[in-house]
This record gives structure tokens, C-alpha cells and sequence, in this order.
């Protein structure tokens, strides 16, 4: 087992000074993404709406009515290789398509309709020839039996090429694609492991969409899959832990667990180049050396925004937008650093 280790850093000056943009009370954020050229951001938030945000000057250009409602969880979206386009859903859609949206303008270019449950997890394929989608709920609700529906599609001819088999009872948690699109893995919650609910991992080859390795159960549901830059590793962030596959195609190797520490958090994030590692969890955001996990820097907000939720690297990883929100009166921030100052640290 690996071991995070810790840079003690003292400096008068703090090493990133995060601009902030001016969200409303009530704008809960979902997901982040920045464009291809880092000029904007993509929010979704859980008043129903996608809005683009203007970087330079931190301010909204447009707003995309997504659905007229408030709720618990705001909509998920994918965003193209070519950025020109997002594919949203909503588990509170009763309507249970895919929506394709072109971006900056927030036109509908189509729907895409196959799904009779409706849809909490969409992800794409690096190439953007294909898109994978998972209901959010068994049938009749969260509670009631059913198993969920897992598809890919060919978003070119824009139907559903593969129904992937999963768990009866199960509940989709994460779809992702590996950076080189040779593997794909999802994870599940088994509703029916007694007597805890049980997750596993399943990663297919995308030749052939044959499993080739499973891993679990893992007792909790996953926060989250992602694959390395170079899709030679897979990633599990799990509770507290860190654990990682190193990616095989006959499905071989063990899993190990880098570390487990809360630090491990509750999102996982490389920069392209695979150089640094970025963690989130409930109140910071920790920076490190991706080849050992050496902690870097440690950004911590102040205690007034005590409930850090997502965060996002832009394409070329110099850049990091991130939201907090108080659980209190949800008010929610949106702020961006630019990282250059980390970057400086990776050979000290």
C-alpha cells in the first residue's frame, strides 16, 4: 500500500487566490466543464437550468431550461471531444431521453429515446462516436425492484448498438470511457447483497463489450471511476479509499489500495499530462504528484463554505473551477484558480 505523503508548506502569502463568480442563492451546481479553449464554463445546477459562464469576465452569458423544477440533484450532462455539443439527462425526467444540445447557442439538435426508466448517468466516448447512458432508478422508484438499463449508442446513426447486462436490483452509479477508448467500466449498487448493500466495478473491452475483469463487492457505492491519462490504470474512489487497477486486457492483476484516508475525498482528477493528481472531498481541494501521491498544496476555503461539491481542470490542466455550498441556507460559489503556482512545485 502506497502512502499519501505530506508537504508541509508555510508561506505568507496563500499559493492560489481563487476568483469568485456571481452565482444567486438557490444556484445548487451539479457539474463543471470547461470549453476546449478555456473561454467558458459549462454549470448545471438544480434549478433545472445549464448555464455558460464567460471566464474572463465571470459572468453568465447564457441560460439552457433543462426543466422547470427545482430538485434534490441537479441534471448530469456529457460534453463532446468536439465541445460544440452536450448530451444531458435528468433522473427526474419522466420523459427518459437524451438531449442533445449544441453549445454556446443551447439549441436541441436531437433526442435520443430507448429508455423506459429514467436516466442519472451519460458518459462519452473520447472519439464522441459513442455514448453510453444509465437509468438512475429500478422500476417503481428507488426502493423497488427491477435492475436498471445500460446502453450505448452510435451517435452518428443515433441508436442504441449494445443493451449491456447488468444486476437485477441494481442501481447505476458511474459509467466512463479510458482515455484511448479500448476499455469501459461502469459500477452498480446490488441491492439484494445482504446483508449490506454490495457495488461492483465491471470494465469491458469496447471491441467486443465482453467483461473482462469484475471487482467487488465493495460494500459502498463508488464516488467515482476514472481512468489514467495514458488508460494504464483504472481508479476507484470508494468511501475512504484510493484503489487502483492497472488496466490488462485478459483482466488480470490485482486491485490494490493506494491509500485510505479521508483525504482520498469524494472526487479524483489528472491533468492530462498525468503530472499532478487532484482530490476533493467535503472541505478542501489537495494537489498531488501523481508518480507517488506526494501532496503538493492543500487548498482550504474558510469554514463559511464548509461543503466543497465538484471540481474540473481545463483541457490543457492550468486552470481549476471548482463550487462550494453551505448545506445550511444552500447558497452556492463558483470559483477558478489558475494553477501555474502548483505546477512550479512538481520538481521541488
Amino acid at each position: 500500500m502506497l502512502t499519501l505523503l505530506c508537504a508541509v508548506m508555510t508561506m505568507a502569502e496563500p499559493l492560489l487566490r481563487p476568483q469568485l463568480f456571481g452565482l444567486q442563492v438557490g444556484e445548487r451546481i451539479g457539474e463543471l466543464r470547461f470549453s476546449a479553449n478555456q473561454e467558458y464554463l459549462i454549470v448545471s445546477t438544480c434549478d433545472g437550468l445549464l448555464s455558460l459562464w464567460d471566464v474572463p469576465s465571470k459572468r453568465k452569458l447564457k441560460e439552457i431550461v433543462i426543466h422547470r423544477r427545482l430538485s434534490p440533484l441537479a441534471h448530469r450532462f456529457a460534453l463532446m471531444p468536439d465541445a460544440r455539443h452536450v448530451a444531458v439527462v435528468c433522473e427526474y425526467d419522466a420523459d427518459c431521453s437524451v438531449r442533445l444540445l449544441s453549445v454556446p447557442e443551447g439549441a436541441e439538435v436531437a433526442q435520443l429515446r430507448g429508455h423506459s426508466r429514467p436516466i442519472g448517468r451519460v458518459a462519452v466516448s473520447p472519439d464522441g462516436k459513442l455514448l453510453a447512458t444509465a437509468s438512475a432508478r429500478p422500476d417503481g422508484g428507488p426502493d423497488e425492484p427491477g435492475g436498471h438499463e445500460l446502453f450505448i449508442w452510435n451517435l452518428e446513426m443515433r441508436t442504441i448498438v449494445q443493451k449491456l447486462k447488468t444486476y437485477q436490483e441494481s442501481r447505476a452509479a458511474d459509467l466512463v470511457f479510458s482515455p484511448d477508448g479500448r476499455y469501459f467500466a461502469y459500477t452498480v449498487l446490488k441491492t439484494t447483497d445482504l446483508p449490506f448493500p454490495g457495488s461492483r466495478v465491471t470494465v469491458l473491452d469496447t471491441k467486443t463489450w465482453t467483461p473482462i475483469k469484475t471487482i467487488g463487492p465493495l460494500g459502498n457505492v463508488p464516488y467515482q471511476l476514472t481512468f489514467g491519462p495514458k488508460s494504464d490504470a483504472l481508479y476507484i474512489v470508494h468511501s475512504e479509499e484510493l484503489l487502483r487497477w492497472k488496466t490488462a486486457p485478459n483482466g488480470e492483476g490485482p486491485v490494490e489500495c493506494l491509500f485510505s484516508d479521508a483525504r482520498g475525498g469524494i472526487h479524483l482528477q489528472f491533468s492530462p499530462d498525468g503530472a499532478l493528481a487532484v482530490f476533493g472531498d467535503l472541505h478542501k481541494i489537495t494537489f498531488a504528484r501523481a508518480r507517488d501521491m506526494r501532496v503538493l498544496y492543500v487548498l482550504e476555503e474558510s469554514e463559511e463554505f464548509a461543503e466543497q461539491v465538484t471540481f474540473t481542470l481545463s483541457a490543457n490542466g492550468k486552470r481549476l473551477a471548482f463550487s462550494e455550498r453551505d448545506s445550511l441556507i444552500s447558497w452556492g460559489t463558483l470559483k477558478i484558480a489558475d494553477l501555474e503556482p502548483v505546477y512550479k512545485l512538481l520538481d521541488e
